[in-house]
């Protein structure tokens, strides 16, 4: 039986350095049956973006006129119109993806029989102005918005700028059932903290006082030990150890490939 397409949907602006990181996690997926779609509404990233369609067939960029009426929400649909799938995923251009994300994901939405997954837990990869990091495992209430994969539905995002995955996660579980991975998946997401996102650092922060247990947890580890790294999210398995391994050593290859070509222009 031929697997199903998945489209992978992406919308960005004036961040190509990003996208090239996220079709690296796509190229890098198990996963055979996929397409990336990626939209853009600014329009110097056509230069950049454009040559990534000869990388590979299954990547399509397509520009849209940029409209301050037309916020994160909208954009996001469409890319879902723009897809060819029977099931779509998020794929934003600033998160870090296991190889493994789509087919895992596709595996438990159908052995649930569920026209829906998301991931409980991720990985949280904050990256400060003068250049320290910090990483810890996180989750949210019903699972992390950005990480569903579903099949085609009439529903919609919002037109919002922020928590328009939220309330397009709760609708989507409502008219098509919702498979939620837990934390033993936590590696196949890493949602990164650049500077630039949608959410401040305060938002990724909360991660670690969500609930009442984990509120004490924080706040002995912050006010009593002085150390907000001693909060127990934050001692990770060997494969969330070896997931943030292989973001960095992309970030490095990248930086190093970057100094090289300014070099060459130089």
């Amino acid at each position: 039986m031929t697997e199903p397409l998945v489209s992978c949907l992406m919308v960005t602006g004036g961040r190509p350095e990003l996208v090239r990181r996220a079709v690296w996690c796509f190229l890098s997926q198990s996963y055979p049956n996929r397409e990336l779609v990626i939209l853009s509404d600014h329009a110097p990233d056509e230069v950049e973006l454009r040559p990534l369609e000869m990388v590979d067939s299954r990547i399509r960029v397509r520009m849209t006129a940029h409209d301050p009426n037309r916020r994160l929400g909208e954009l996001r649909n469409m890319t879902i119109d723009l897809a060819r799938g029977e099931w779509l995923t998020q794929w934003d251009d600033d998160d870090w993806y296991g190889s493994r994300r789509i087919a895992v994901q596709l595996k438990a939405a159908m052995d649930e029989d569920k026209g829906a997954s998301a991931l409980k837990f991720t990985l949280m990869h904050l990256c400060s102005a003068d250049g320290r990091t910090m990483s810890f495992r996180g989750d949210t209430g019903i699972a992390t918005p950005g990480t569903i994969l579903h099949r085609r539905t009439h529903v919609r995002y919002p037109n919002l700028g922020k928590n328009e995955d939220g309330q397009f996660l709760r609708a989507v579980r409502d008219e098509l059932g919702l498979a939620v991975l837990g934390e033993e998946h936590s590696s196949s997401f890493v949602r990164v903290f650049h500077g630039s996102n949608t959410w401040d650092e305060r938002h990724f922060l909360r991660r670690l006082r969500r609930t009442p247990k984990l509120w004490i947890e924080y706040q002995i580890a912050a006010n009593f030990r002085r150390d907000v790294r001693e909060h127990p999210r934050f001692r990770l398995r060997p494969d969330e150890l070896e997931a943030l391994r292989e973001l960095t050593e992309y970030r490095e290859t990248a930086a190093s490939m970057a100094s090289a070509d300014e070099a060459r222009v130089r």
